[in-house]
């Protein structure tokens, strides 16, 4: 029997009685070391001399997948400290392997790509493709998304935008749900939402809170209803309600016009004035806007038609007595001084979403009956006139 450098004794085998360089591959058959000619545990760290295996005592690809057996190599078969000095940073490509202690396995050493360990060493629930920074949290906890620099601005704990383009926040809901944002001072009741702004999808309204309620709302008919969140009114564009004086107009230089009304072609046809000391209502009135004028007409016979009447309001507890007209008994007099049908009445949806129905009542524009007392008194003055020349 030939043996490796000297011949064997019962003695520990040592580096002493191995020459050096004798070993080589062509000593050893392949296949030749197997599990079976291994004995549990029996090469030990104390086995190695410190710094002898290295790259030059192992062939090129000589330890492959296939001659580790699964989970044959642990954390357990690593001493921390033996891979030292590797502190240089590495390029790595997605498809390069690397090692990874898998404590679900007995702390087995598993191998994973590097796009595979990227994938999944995020933080669970979001999912990243950005190949740019996406969000930035300051050593302050400042939180900036598309933006780099939150701190950078007045209200800086969130910051979402883009410096270079169109930016914006969405928020989803379904389609009978609310989306809000909440402006809280405290975490029970009203202070989790004592300012917020709400968008209802159930009711096609857009509602700005204060105190912890809906002060004001936009509906989807586009009235914008302010200190309540009905209306009385048919399908007005604005309505305010409010236990004092509602609105208040006040030019900002000098006294002049202060508000206008315009028609559906663009048109105005009326306005509000002011000077030092007066408030001046017009109506439209030009001679450019009208034709068939006729001054020879009957007033005195028309206006013997109008029933001036005395009456106190329903609503009034003190039955107050006043003068007056009764709106649809002037409309057959002078139509366009009354807006309304007699006994009108209209549809709305109250809060709880149910149809009722409720009055409309009948109004009356006094100005209007000027023009026929005006002529009356004329067509008298004409004939007192006649009477004292006869």
């Amino acid at each position: 029997m030939g043996f490796i450098g000297k011949q064997p004794t019962k003695a520990p085998l040592t580096s002493s009685d191995i020459t050096d360089g004798v070993v080589t591959t062509d000593k050893i058959a392949a296949d030749a070391v197997t599990d079976a000619k291994i004995a549990d545990d029996v090469v030990g760290s104390e086995h190695l001399t410190a710094g002898e295996v290295d790259t030059t005592a192992l062939g090129a690809d000589a330890v492959t997948a296939a001659k580790i057996a699964d989970d044959a190599v642990s954390d357990e078969h690593l001493d921390p400290t033996a891979i030292t000095g590797q502190t240089a940073e590495t390029t790595v490509a997605n498809d390069d392997l690397v090692l990874i202690s898998d404590t679900s396995a007995s702390a087995a050493l598993k191998k994973m790509t590097v796009s595979n360990l990227t994938a999944n060493a995020g933080v669970a629930g979001i999912s990243s493709s950005a190949d740019a920074t996406a969000m930035t949290i300051t050593a302050d906890e400042y939180i900036g998304i598309g933006i780099t620099d939150p701190d950078s601005y007045s209200a800086k704990e969130l910051v979402v935008g883009k410096t270079g383009s169109e930016a914006g926040i969405t928020i989803r809901t379904s389609n009978s749900t609310t989306g809000n944002i909440y402006f809280a001072d405290g975490t029970s009741g009203a202070e989790r939402y004592q300012g917020y702004v709400q968008y209802d999808h159930g009711g096609g309204a857009l509602n700005l809170g204060v105190a912890g309620v809906t002060h004001t709302r936009l509906d989807d008919s586009g009235t914008l209803q302010m200190g309540t969140t009905s209306t009385q009114a048919s399908t007005p564009n604005i309505y305010i309600h409010a236990a004092g004086a509602m609105l208040f107009l006040q030019r900002k230089t000098s006294n002049g016009h202060i508000a206008s009304f315009i028609n559906t072609s663009g048109s105005v046809n009326g306005r509000i004035d002011i000077d030092g000391s007066n408030t001046t209502y017009a109506t439209s009135s030009d001679h450019r806007l009208k034709e068939n004028v006729d001054y020879n007409w009957d007033a005195t016979t028309r206006l013997k038609q109008l029933k001036p009447a005395r009456f106190n309001w329903i609503s009034d507890e003190n039955n107050t007595l006043q003068d007056g007209f009764i709106a649809h008994e002037v409309s057959d007099v002078v139509p366009k001084a009354v807006i309304g049908n007699k006994d009108g009445t209209e549809t709305y949806t109250d809060e709880n979403g149910v149809e009722q129905t409720r009055p409309l009542y009948q109004s009356i524009d006094h100005s209007m009956l000027v023009p026929l007392l005006v002529k009356t008194i004329q067509e008298l003055e004409a004939r007192i006139t006649q009477l004292e020349n006869a």
